[in-house]
């Protein structure tokens, strides 16, 4: 789901639970590799890579801004 600026992807429990426990700093969402990555601090080189699905319809909003983007594009 994606709505005012936020998108919530779904992760399955002991990598949240990985990622609060190592109290990670950093979070960069890439939506062409489908990727949550996290670090802690500057060094991006120490990081951890989290795959998560996102459907084509909901992938299609967050590219165009949201709703009234995807529309305007659409129709």
């Amino acid at each position: 789901m994606f709505s005012r600026g936020l998108l919530a992807i779904e992760l399955p429990n002991d990598q949240i639970d990985q990622i609060f426990a190592r109290n990670w700093e950093n979070c960069r969402v890439d939506l062409e590799t489908m990727t949550l990555e996290s670090w802690s601090g500057q060094d991006e080189r120490v990081k951890e890579i989290y795959n998560f699905q996102l459907g084509q319809f909901n992938k299609n909003l967050v590219l165009e801004g949201g709703l009234v983007g995807f529309i305007a594009k659409k129709y």
